[in-house]
C-alpha cells in the first residue's frame, strides 16, 4: 500500500509521462503570490465576488455604537513580528518643526515622530478615527499648521484598468476621500467623504501658496478643488485617475496634472492658465500612452 502522501506524486509524473521536458507543455500558471492574493480576496469577497468598500464603513459604524458596552480593564502588548515594515506611501515635514514629520502608510494609517525619525520608538500611530487605512498624501496648511488634510485610499485601477496582466480582487487599499484637522491631529472630520464609495482614492493634495482656502486634490475620478478650506470641494478636470499635479511657483495659476493608468481613458499630460478653470493637453506622449 502507498503512502498517502506519495499519490499526488505519482499522479502528477503520470500526467507528464514521467518526462520533465513535457512541463513546457503545460499552460502558463499565475505565481503563488497571484494565487495567495486570489485566495486572500476570494475568501472575503463570497458570494459574489466583490468587497464593497460600504460595508467597512457599516462596520466601523457598529463598532462605535458598541464600544459603551465593551469594558478594556488592561493595555494590549504586541508580540510581535516585530522586523516587517509596511509600504509608506507619503511623507509631509512641519512648516517650521521638521523634527516633526508625518507618515502615510499603504495599510497602517498616519504615524507621526518628533524625533525626525530618530530611535526606537521614534514613531506612534495617529488614531484617525474613521475606518481609514491607507493614507496616500497628507497636506500642511504652512500658515495654520494644525490644519492638515489626509488623502485616503491606494487605488491603481479605473473600471478595467488594471496594472500587469492578472486580474486580481486586490488593487491597493480602499479609500474614504480627504480627512481634515484642526487641531494639529486630535481629531479628524470628512472633508470629502467617499466613506460609501467603491474603490476611490486621493494620490495627492496641495495647498495653494498663496491662498490657504485654496486646495487641489488628484483622485481617482480627476482633479478636485476646494475655495473654501476643504468645506465643499468641485471636480474641476473629470478625467480619471489624476496621479499626480504641480503647482508653478513662480505663477500658482499654472499647474500641471498627469492622468492615467494602465488604459484608463484619455491618459496624458494636461496644462491651465487659469487656476483650474481650463485645461489642454500637453503634446508630446506617443499616441499609444497607456502608463501611469
Amino acid at each position: 500500500m502507498k503512502t498517502p502522501f506519495l499519490i499526488p506524486i505519482m499522479l502528477a509524473l503520470f500526467f507528464m509521462g514521467c518526462n520533465p521536458s513535457k512541463q513546457n507543455l503545460l499552460p502558463e500558471t499565475q505565481s503563488g503570490a497571484g494565487l495567495a492574493l486570489d485566495a486572500w480576496a476570494l475568501a472575503r469577497s463570497y458570494p459574489d465576488g466583490h468587497i464593497y468598500s460600504r460595508n467597512f464603513t457599516l462596520a466601523h459604524q457598529q463598532l462605535q455604537a458598541e464600544a459603551q458596552f465593551r469594558s478594556e480593564t488592561t493595555e494590549w502588548e504586541s508580540l510581535g513580528p516585530k522586523n516587517i515594515g509596511g509600504r509608506t506611501l507619503c511623507l509631509a515635514f512641519h512648516p517650521t518643526d521638521t523634527n516633526t514629520v508625518y507618515a502615510g502608510s499603504a495599510s497602517g494609517g498616519l504615524w507621526k515622530t518628533i524625533t525626525a525619525g530618530i530611535g526606537v520608538n521614534a514613531w506612534e500611530r495617529i488614531p484617525l478615527g474613521h475606518p481609514a487605512l491607507s493614507i496616500s498624501s497628507i497636506a500642511i496648511n504652512h500658515a495654520h499648521p494644525d490644519t492638515m488634510y489626509l488623502g485616503t485610499g491606494e487605488v491603481y485601477n479605473y473600471t478595467a484598468a488594471q496594472p500587469g496582466i492578472a486580474d486580481r480582487l486586490t488593487r491597493g487599499t480602499y479609500g474614504i476621500g480627504i480627512l481634515k484637522t484642526t487641531d494639529g491631529g486630535l481629531t479628524w472630520e470628512k472633508s470629502l467623504d467617499w466613506s460609501l464609495s467603491e474603490m476611490t482614492g486621493v494620490w495627492k493634495i496641495a495647498v495653494h501658496p498663496d491662498n490657504t482656502k485654496i486646495l487641489y486634490a488628484a483622485t481617482t475620478e480627476g482633479l478636485y478643488k476646494s475655495t473654501n478650506g476643504g468645506e465643499s470641494w468641485e471636480n474641476i478636470h473629470p478625467v480619471p485617475m489624476a496621479m499626480d499635479f504641480e503647482i508653478s511657483p513662480l505663477d500658482p495659476n499654472i499647474i500641471f496634472v498627469s492622468h492615467g493608468s494602465y488604459e484608463s481613458p484619455e491618459a496624458g499630460v494636461y496644462r491651465s492658465l487659469d487656476g483650474g478653470v481650463n485645461f489642454e493637453p500637453v503634446n508630446g506622449l506617443p499616441a499609444d500612452y497607456t502608463g501611469k
